[in-house]
């Protein structure tokens, strides 16, 4: 099934994997209240939701840095 192999990845490749089957997918974003900004962070497909023929996509932005790094830009 198409949406549960979409899941963790990046918006784009999921994008690219919709487009080679012929879908257009929606795409919502998330995120928690605290997080201002998605600068610096990948988006990545969180959820996939019907609505009737529509696929839509959520995506969430995620730090793609290793935790030292992400420790570093914190501190």
């Amino acid at each position: 099934m198409i949406s549960s192999n979409l899941i963790g990845l990046p918006l784009e490749e999921a994008l690219l994997s919709c487009a080679e089957l012929g879908v257009k997918p929606g795409v919502t974003q998330t995120r928690s209240p605290k997080d201002k900004s998605s600068e610096g962070r990948s988006a990545r497909v969180v959820a996939v939701r019907k609505n009737g023929a529509q696929l839509c996509l959520v995506v969430a932005f995620f730090s793609d840095a290793g935790p030292k790094e992400a420790q570093h830009a914190a501190g």
